[in-house]
């Protein structure tokens, strides 16, 4: 009776192939984890930053766009879209292009540091601080923008010893 055992194993195996078959099709709906786009992961603690003279703000963003809010006039603050890039990963360089504007950056953020320094140049040992970012705390910095810079830094540290 080999014909009865073939249909025997038949029934098992469909059963089989269909659960295997449905595995594979319900692990290929699932939405893969999104991935961090090149230079995000070091650029995400500090991608809220200051001017030297906290006049203007530079916001940016996973989705590789920038923000630039310009205060340093009496009028309305200016707001100016754009780019970030990643030129070098190894020496920590980046491009930043705005409307008329192309700006090549370093970042500069030691372990123990709290914040970062997004250094105008593109070369550590050459860098231009009145045309660097600096990081700031987005609560503190963008919650109170017209606030002087040293009533954020008091509040910040208030806030810091309240935690």
């Amino acid at each position: 009776m080999p014909g009865v055992s073939v249909q025997r194993l038949i029934g098992p195996a469909l059963i089989g192939s269909m659960l295997v078959g449905g595995y594979f099709l319900i692990q290929r709906s699932e939405p893969a984890t999104a991935k961090n786009p090149p230079g995000w992961d070091e650029l995400s603690p500090c991608s809220e930053l200051t001017s030297i003279d906290s006049t203007k703000s530079l916001s940016l963003n996973r989705d590789f766009s920038t923000r630039l809010v310009d205060r340093s006039s009496s009028g309305k603050p200016e707001r100016t879209v754009g780019t970030w890039s990643l030129i070098n990963a190894e020496r920590h360089v980046y491009r930043i292009d705005m409307p008329e504007t192309v700006g090549v950056y370093v970042v500069v953020s030691p372990a123990d540091a709290e914040g970062c320094i997004f250094a105008a140049g593109g070369d550590i040992g050459h860098v231009n601080l009145s045309l660097s970012w600096f990081s700031v705390n987005p609560a503190d910095y963008l919650d109170r923008p017209q606030m002087p810079r040293s009533a954020r830094q008091f509040l910040w540290g208030c806030a810091m010893r309240a935690v």
